[in-house]
């Protein structure tokens, strides 16, 4: 499956990112928190914690958490595209509310990419129905970096049929037509 990375100006699309798969997020947020906790800035990270009003020097060192806070969230992800994004993101609430959606989105998306790839053709389902459910599966993908690219969808689909002359025909006029889909004359 090919991966297609997004260009500056898309909106960011936090599912490329492994470190946002549900298991290995929960786990990194535990010791993060437990860290936060340990320096008194857990309730800053979670936006619990508001910054003071008229208290000029509550407000001085409620800046300073905010700033431990921050570092520390950012300190224990790996370099990646995601941590560039939230660099420029001074709130560490906001990060951490962030980073949470972004899983959340990872996690629905990888959900969706699995049912596509589990999907099979029912008993006495035609090829082209199946295709065609395989097709509109993948549409939820679209756009975003766990699209699944036409030569994808056509291997799942070659793979999960029974060999027969169709999958010949339709490989060869697939391969023959510069990877352009095309449903055979006999499917329609």
């Amino acid at each position: 499956m090919s991966q297609q990375p997004e260009s500056a100006g898309d909106a960011p699309d936090w599912a490329t990112i492994d470190f946002l798969d549900r298991e290995v997020f929960d786990e990194w947020r535990s010791q993060v928190a437990a860290v936060l906790q340990s320096h008194g800035l857990y309730q800053i990270a979670t936006g619990e914690e508001r910054e003071p009003v008229c208290q000029p020097l509550a407000l001085n060192d409620f800046k300073l958490r905010a700033r431990r806070a921050r570092e520390i969230i950012l300190s224990s992800m790996g370099e990646s595209g995601l941590k560039r994004q939230l660099r420029e993101i001074i709130d560490p609430a906001k990060i951490w509310q962030d980073l949470r959606e972004a899983s959340d989105e990872s996690n629905r998306l990888t959900e969706l990419l699995r049912q596509f790839y589990n999907l099979r053709p029912f008993e006495g389902e035609s090829y082209l129905d199946y295709f065609r459910r395989l097709d509109v599966n993948r549409q939820p993908l679209e756009g975003t970096s766990r699209r699944i690219l036409d030569d994808d969808l056509f291997d799942h689909f070659v793979d999960t049929t029974p060999s027969n002359p169709y999958h010949n025909w339709a490989y060869m006029n697939y391969a023959e037509s510069n990877r352009t889909l095309a449903y055979p004359p006999l499917w329609n």
